[in-house]
């Protein structure tokens, strides 16, 4: 077999052609002019990024007939015999298959004997993290008294495994990922070298997804010169590396943005028919929603998501019908499952609960949950100012019909007003929006309560005794009862205040100032009054709620008192 692959073809000769390790190359050429090299070497990183390349280049510069030297001849016996691996003084050792500790006592035994016809005995151990701890401690005896005549590299894509001992008594140089715009500038030098055309677009795609690993790239570019010839375009890319199917997760995020059950089954029941890999898919779903995270978090994501510029134009159009809180909890379920997948005797039935979780908010029966459905009908009937705004669902999908929504809709707008006169009725817009978030502050007021007491429960204990009166403006304002102004100077104080407006905010999403008043309970308004343990208002007003926008049923009942 006379063809040799790309990636060995242009393996790098000298220091100079090492592609984006200049703080290792370097120091190790004004070494070698100073003749200041180390009989131990630690190369450490990714897969890929030039350890073993750059260890036989030092192999050369130690032995070539005119060094030692930085520049290497690459035409003399010596520097012939390390390319090709048939130098007897150059040892290039797999500790992967030659772990054991009689591996390296047969090591030991050759190691005193002078190199043949070289100047210098190199011994290059890979993956030596492989070694066991035995082997481990006979290495650490050629490192302690070293001839004088050899130089161990040794080489690992995991430092941490590598016995401390042996990695402080070698010079460490840590190699990393390569930039995509490196990988990019070397596969179009190859590419013109080999007579390849490659679009733009295509050396995109194929330096994003090496993941800074240049002779992955590189192999890549070989594996697409064999699939379609010399005229590689992007399509060419997307198909070999199976991104073409990023549509099948561009749809499921449309239903699972619509919480259409029905379609989710149906995809569900496409994919396993088609016998695919239900792990993996899920694996691949979590990715995709990583790029929306990225995408709602970031206004530099070209930079960091590895795709193509139409499939991300979708991923953006996608993005904005999410809030981060939501796409955090999607990657929750999905990488749950992906979990419970690797032991489950019924994939199938595992991928169809996914879906359904992620179609029907009511599923999650969870306190979180609880509040995601609060937050997801205020969401439907337009509350965008309640901190998690609402946002239109792409054209292709029907926004599902809800009677029960629609009702409780027009009962809000239905709410007796006794007790307020004329000119509360004409107000504009805002005091409703603050009604309505006085409101979820008090459907949520247990769940706050306890997140400011995981927080500081000198805090939690100060704040039972307030009530929310109201919203003004930004300010959110509780009001004590006569005789707690201590329970008031303290909650003004700054510490406690931003303990409870971080739990505001986690818990609701809203960011509100504190207020506090002192108030006779005989002059605070019905609203301003949170219901005693006696009183059970708000948690009869949420239960209905969830009954009449989701069906919902109460399963399991649970009390949150203040004492605890």
């Amino acid at each position: 077999m006379s063809y040799i692959t790309l990636y060995r073809k242009y393996r790098p000769k000298t220091f100079n052609e090492v592609v984006g390790q200049d703080h290792i190359t370097k120091t190790l050429a004004n070494a070698i002019k100073e003749d200041r090299l180390t009989h131990a070497y630690l190369f450490c990183g990714p897969r890929g990024t030039g350890k073993t390349s750059t260890a036989k280049i030092l192999a050369k510069s130690l032995n070539c007939e005119k060094g030692p030297t930085a520049k290497p001849c690459l035409k003399c016996v010596n520097c012939n015999e390390i390319a090709s691996g048939n130098s007897i003084d150059v040892l290039e050792i797999d500790a992967a298959s030659n772990r054991g500790i009689d591996d390296v006592r047969e090591l030991r035994e050759k190691v005193n004997f002078a190199p043949t016809h070289s100047k210098t005995k190199v011994y290059i151990i890979d993956e030596v993290h492989m070694l066991t701890n035995e082997a481990f401690n006979a290495l650490l005896k050629m490192l302690e008294e070293p001839p004088m005549h050899a130089v161990f590299v040794l080489a690992t894509t995991e430092p941490h495994k590598v016995a401390p001992t042996v990695a402080s008594r070698c010079q460490r140089f840590d190699f990393r990922r390569l930039l995509a715009s490196d990988i990019n500038k070397r596969l179009s030098e190859i590419a013109k070298n080999e007579g390849i055309g490659v679009e733009p677009a295509s050396l995109d795609i194929i330096s994003k997804q090496s993941q800074g690993s240049l002779r992955d790239a590189i192999g890549l570019l070989d594996q697409l010169y064999s699939f379609v010839g010399k005229k590689i375009k992007s399509q060419d890319v997307l198909s070999l590396l199976n991104l073409s199917e990023a549509d099948l997760y561009l749809d499921l995020c449309d239903i699972i943005i619509a919480k259409d059950t029905t379609a989710a089954l149906i995809f569900a029941k496409k994919l396993i028919d088609d016998g695919r890999d239900l792990r993996h898919f899920v694996s691949q779903l979590i990715e995709h929603f990583r790029s929306i995270f990225i995408i709602l978090s970031t206004d530099s994501y070209s930079e960091i998501i590895a795709l193509p510029s139409e499939t991300l134009a979708r991923l953006k159009e996608q993005s904005a019908h999410f809030e981060i809180w939501e796409v955090l909890k999607t990657i929750e379920i999905l990488s749950e499952a992906y979990k419970e997948m690797r032991y489950a005797s019924d994939l199938s039935l595992l991928f169809e609960i996914t879906l359904i979780k992620l179609t029907k908010v009511e599923a999650d029966i969870s306190l979180e949950g609880l509040l995601n459905r609060v937050m997801e009908l205020e969401k439907k009937l337009g509350s965008r100012e309640l901190g998690v705004g609402s946002s239109k669902l792409p054209n292709s999908v029907k926004q599902p019909k809800n009677n029960a929504l629609n009702q409780n809709k027009a009962d809000y707008s239905k709410e007796p007003t006794a007790g307020k006169d004329k000119q509360t009725r004409t107000h504009s817009p805002q005091p409703t929006t603050h009604s309505l978030l006085l409101d979820k502050v008090h459907r949520a007021w247990p769940v706050i309560l306890e997140q400011v007491k995981e927080k500081s429960v000198p805090v939690y204990a100060l704040l039972s005794e307030a009530h929310p009166r109201e919203i003004a403006g930004k300010q959110l304002i509780l009001t004590f009862s006569a005789g707690k102004d201590f329970h008031k100077t303290k909650i003004e104080e700054k510490t406690s205040a931003e303990i409870i407006k971080k739990s505001l905010k986690d818990i609701l999403g809203a960011e509100l100032e504190i207020g506090c008043e002192i108030t006779d309970e005989e002059q605070q308004s019905p609203q301003a009054q949170s219901p005693k343990k006696s009183e059970p208002i708000s948690k009869a007003h949420l239960v209905k709620l969830m009954k009449d926008s989701f069906g919902a049923e109460i399963v399991e009942e649970l009390e949150i008192n203040k004492e605890e």
